[in-house]
């Protein structure tokens, strides 16, 4: 008995240490100690929370959080379990709701809350994407698929943009221009770039809405006005208007992440009401006020709707079938030109040699070398310009500095940490653009410390990677 008593105490002993040495960043302590429901994003990769019985390549995976009136609840990604934030006398902890086991099927998945339950909203896994919204059933503590319309396949880790309307059960997204199977030789859909659809949560169907502006949206919170995206702008999706930040309150904004001597890596974000929160995982928090007058309206809509872009699509088919039908004309004509030169060749009894006739090198270097359209499309104009900048740099032989990098994505005058993040959005858009494309894993634009300050780095294109390079930009392969 005694024995048994002794057990009980040091396990008992063991898990108020547990408890205790459970640190919760302030950033979170917030979200839990809040009553209203709030949405929150991520920014990291690094866990919050990581249970040991899960294999370490989870540790990079990533999560989301959800706070509902009931509690804060936790998601690691490319797993179905969920955690919800409790609070002992020893201390916090995260408990366990489900019994879900297979994992590997949904990284980068959106996870949220509606109508009193939790869904899991697309992802990718063994080499596919996938457009599921999966369910929790709080019976069975696993996960069930709901029948949709049909398939919008979505990724969080490709810069795509969502919203939730709560009021009325609607999902927004922008469709991502990649096809499902990561393995093909022709992985792109361009026709789906920025395309916004909504989904109706309740019935299961998909509508086409219209097409965003050409931009990598990087969600930063939702406030009263609309969705906050990094670029300095609110997305009000429910009225199609877009905001932007005055020049005041973007400074105010840059200055909770830190200032240019030190600058936080933010994990989390969120508005409650119209405090705009920010956060890291070692104990920074910093909060700013969001008033009306700080938004300014730019006069655009947010997205084009689908009857407009629909007149448009009309007019572009219009004029690829009189480009097709000149082409046809163009062909015939080429082709009765040949046909009379062969007459003509017999005529006069002329041996020519058969096949086409080799180039010499001047021929060659005069010769115009096409680009699809696709891989011409594949970037937009800031990652095009980026990826040209470095690439002249590679050319001649020289690494492309961070400073040089700033000035060209116009972030010189940004603090430190903004000045990260966009060019970690930036150059990590174009390696996964072209990875798609190449299907190598491996970057196209690489990295090294730089050799005069080992804290700094300078990016460059490898010899191998030149071609492709210039294939995206268009450029002439010599």
């Amino acid at each position: 008995m005694i024995r048994i008593s002794l057990v009980i105490l040091i396990l008992g002993h063991y898990g108020l240490i547990h408890a205790q040495q459970l640190r919760i960043p302030p950033i979170v302590e917030r979200l839990y100690i809040e009553k209203k429901p709030v949405t929150v994003f991520s920014h990291i990769n690094q866990q919050l929370y990581f249970p040991s019985d899960l294999p370490n390549n989870f540790k990079t995976s990533g999560n989301k959080l959800v706070k509902t009136s009931e509690g804060l609840f936790l998601n690691i990604l490319g797993t179905g379990r969920i955690y919800q934030l409790e609070k002992a006398d020893s201390g916090f902890y995260w408990k366990r709701l489900d019994s879900t086991y297979y994992t590997g099927y949904n990284f980068g998945s959106l996870f949220f809350h509606w109508g009193g339950e939790f869904y899991s909203f697309g992802g990718l896994g063994f080499f596919n994407y996938n457009g599921n919204l999966r369910y929790f059933n709080s019976n069975s503590k696993e996960w069930d698929a709901a029948v949709l319309s049909q398939s919008i396949h979505w990724t969080g880790t490709a810069g795509l943009f969502h919203y939730l309307d709560s009021v009325n059960g609607k999902l927004y997204v922008t469709r991502p221009w990649v096809r499902k199977d990561q393995l093909l030789k022709d992985p792109l859909r361009m026709e789906n770039k920025n395309s916004l659809w909504v989904l109706d949560i309740k019935n299961g169907e998909w509508t086409s809405v219209g097409r965003t502006a050409d931009r990598s949206h990087t969600l930063i919170a939702v406030t009263p006005y609309g969705t906050m995206i990094g670029s300095g702008f609110i997305a009000d999706i429910e009225n199609n208007k877009l905001y932007r930040f005055s020049s005041d309150a973007l400074e105010k904004l840059n200055a909770t992440m830190g200032s240019s001597a030190n600058p936080r890596e933010i994990a989390y974000s969120y508005c409650i009401d119209s405090v705009y929160y920010a956060g890291d995982l070692n104990g920074f928090i910093d909060s700013a006020v969001i008033h009306k007058s700080d938004i300014i309206d730019t006069g655009q809509s947010f997205y084009q709707r689908e009857t407009a872009f629909s007149s448009l699509l009309k007019v572009e088919y219009a004029w690829m079938g009189i480009a097709a039908l000149m082409s046809i004309s163009m062909l015939f004509v080429w082709y009765r030109s040949r046909v009379r030169l062969a007459k003509l060749q017999k005529t006069m009894n002329t041996t020519y040699p058969t096949g086409v006739p080799q180039l010499h090198k001047s021929d060659r270097d005069q010769q115009v070398i096409y680009r699809s359209g696709k891989i011409m499309d594949l970037l937009d104009e800031r990652e095009k310009n980026l990826l040209s900048f470095i690439y002249n740099h590679s050319k001649e032989e020289r690494l492309t500095s961070i400073d040089e990098i700033n000035r060209v994505i116009g972030a010189s005058q940004r603090s430190m940490e903004i000045q990260k993040r966009l060019r970690s959005d930036l150059i990590g858009s174009i390696n996964t653009k072209l990875e798609i494309l190449t299907g190598m894993k491996s970057n196209v634009i690489e990295k090294q410390r730089s050799e005069f300050d080992k804290r700094s780095f300078e990016y460059f294109i490898p010899p191998d990677k030149m071609e492709i390079a210039e294939k995206v930009l268009g450029k002439k392969i010599s």
